[in-house]
């Protein structure tokens, strides 16, 4: 068996063992069938659409930080320094943790969208907002172990992070022409949900272009955390 591979379940087993994140997993998907009974019923019908988009940035960041924390806990054991001199690259596992992140997060926000059908898009349309969502998750993955120095920062700085991906959602409620309203471009979620409006009112090309600029913000703040990563790690 590959030796990711091998670290990967090992992660899962962990995830399954931690109560913390047995909870959020949990409420994951408590939250779906609580969210698919509520529109089955009626309630909100009006909301449905605010309501989706607020659910798929509430859980991007937290799959993101599922992973960091074991990153987390490896820093704070030593065992990273094992890694260096075994058959298990830490920068592997790193981009193998963020691609079963990446993975998790674009089946869970599919499998959301289906259940509910609020957003009647075609997949073609859904694809470019959802990899900025994903490139969120990679972003907390890489950032709460590159900026932390324990736990219980590793818990401060996910709530900086989670707030901001959430505050986009401030954007649904915000009139668009808004003095204020600019100052919400400053979070990258705020593009990404700019982007998925266009697309529902059928400006495929202001969907396009809002999306991409999510994703180049994210990938941007990406790039930071991946090289202080890489730099914590060298120490």
């Amino acid at each position: 068996m590959s030796p990711l591979v091998s670290v990967i379940r090992h992660d899962l087993v962990n995830i399954r063992r931690d109560q913390i994140m047995r909870n959020l997993v949990g409420m994951m998907i408590l939250v779906v069938a609580a969210a698919a009974v509520m529109r089955a019923m009626g309630f909100f019908e009006p909301w449905w659409v605010e309501i989706q988009i607020v659910l798929l940035l509430s859980y991007t960041p937290g799959i993101g930080f599922l992973f960091g924390m074991l990153i987390v806990d490896e820093l704070d054991s030593g065992v990273h320094q094992a890694m260096q001199v075994s058959p298990v690259n830490t920068s592997g596992v790193a981009l193998a943790r963020i691609a079963v992140a990446v993975a998790f997060v674009f089946t869970y926000s599919l499998a959301m969208i289906a259940i509910l059908r609020t957003i009647a898009l075609p997949l073609h349309m859904l694809l470019l907002p959802l990899t900025g969502l994903a490139l969120a998750t990679a972003w907390a993955t890489l950032t709460v172990p590159a900026f932390a120095k324990d736990k219980v920062q590793a818990f401060g700085l996910f709530k900086v992070v989670n707030l901001s991906v959430q505050v986009a959602a401030l954007g649904l409620f915000v009139p668009s022409d808004a003095w204020y309203a600019p100052l919400l471009l400053s979070f990258p979620a705020t593009w990404l949900v700019r982007g998925l409006l266009a697309f529902l009112a059928e400006d495929t090309t202001g969907g396009v272009l809002w999306s991409l600029g999510g994703i180049a913000y994210f990938a941007v703040l990406l790039a930071v955390s991946a090289v202080a990563f890489g730099r914590k790690q060298q120490r």
